[in-house]
């Protein structure tokens, strides 16, 4: 790629670690089967660096640019708006890309030209390498925003790949939301962007007790944005729905309510006020909380008794959608967990270069 030539892609990955997850996660960059890239290692260490040999800092693809420790949010930024190429990649310096991963988004994207933000589905794995769960996102806009709307991943960040124009249009990442500027991002994305997932897993999302993950934003502000995006989407504000004031007054009591029952009951009520499925699938969690406790091994019409009475009257088509989540899905989840982790373990470490 010479220098007059704009790259196809520019990855942006920030690091505040110089480490063998780093050098991980370059090479799988420099390995992609997509050529014309360049990759920008966004040096937020404040100094870390001098004294780790790295074997990819001389290739030809790869720029080094100095953040001063100003933090993860003034990274994001630097790399975007130091990148030249039109589409940018998202890759985090502890996760691992898929040979195939540039490649195939990109060829989406061209395929799909109405589509501003591509995604992947992901696998999280520890830091030696050992599957944990799949991640799995939707691969509709509508899907996608109505996930974004409940607080929930729609888009894996550092599985993403975006227009750099539409990015730098609405200001880039923002600095006061520290922990959720992805969800903030795409929020503000959603009245001007299509959002898609490919339906196939081409990142390794390294899971760590050291990591900074998405945070859920709690103050009145912060929630008020995603509601504003549920607009958008058709979830609420529209005509037969309940005013988005109140979806908000709803979401506020589940932020402030420490029983994960109160929470399961809150979203229950919220997908019989407004029928999106994604507050069903954010009881997921609630659920597994539940059966950590021993609480939700009882009878699966004690806990929606347990709900009924908490919600205001779930309809027998809510219930029974609760009922399929307690028994069903989460069953299948956790079959598919196992699953998830043999393949790994017999085929998949080979597939990856693992």
């Amino acid at each position: 790629m010479s220098s007059t030539t704009p790259p196809a892609v520019s990855v942006v990955l920030p690091t505040r670690r110089w480490d063998r997850l780093l050098d991980r996660a370059v090479g799988s960059v420099i390995a992609q089967s997509l050529p014309g890239s360049e990759i920008l290692v966004v040096d937020d260490s404040d100094g870390a660096r001098a004294g780790h040999r790295s074997w990819w800092r001389a290739h030809r693809d790869v720029r080094i640019l100095p953040n001063d420790g100003r933090g993860l949010v003034d990274a994001l930024n630097t790399g975007i708006h130091a990148a030249r190429a039109e589409w940018i990649a998202r890759m985090d310096g502890d996760d691992v890309a898929h040979p195939d991963r540039l490649r195939r988004q990109l060829t989406y994207l061209h395929r799909n030209p109405a589509v501003d933000v591509v995604g992947t589905q992901a696998l999280a794995v520890t830091v030696c390498g050992e599957a944990l769960h799949p991640i799995d996102v939707p691969t509709s806009h509508h899907r996608i925003v109505e996930r974004l709307v409940c607080g929930e991943t729609g888009l894996i960040h550092p599985a993403t790949m975006m227009r750099r124009s539409l990015v730098l249009e609405v200001g880039g990442y923002a600095a006061d939301l520290p922990g959720a500027e992805d969800l903030d991002l795409w929020l503000r994305l959603a009245d001007r962007a299509r959002f898609a997932n490919l339906n196939r897993r081409l990142l390794l999302y390294t899971v760590h007790g050291g990591q900074v993950t998405q945070a859920t934003p709690g103050d009145g502000a912060r929630t008020a944005r995603r509601y504003a995006a549920a607009g958008l989407s058709g979830i609420g504000g529209r005509a037969g729905h309940p005013p988005i004031a109140m979806l908000l007054a709803l979401e506020e009591s589940r932020l402030d309510a420490e029983d994960p029952m109160d929470r399961l009951a809150i979203d229950v009520e919220l997908f019989r006020r407004t029928g999106a499925s994604a507050f069903l699938h954010r009881t997921r969690g609630e659920i597994g909380t539940l059966r950590v406790r021993g609480e939700a091994w009882r009878p699966d019409r004690w806990v929606r008794r347990r709900v009924a009475a908490r919600a205001e009257g779930p309809s027998v088509a809510t219930a029974a959608r609760l009922a399929t989540l307690l028994t069903v899905d989460y069953a299948w989840w956790v079959a598919r967990v196992r699953y998830n982790r043999w393949a790994w373990r017999t085929a998949g470490r080979h597939r990856w270069g693992c």
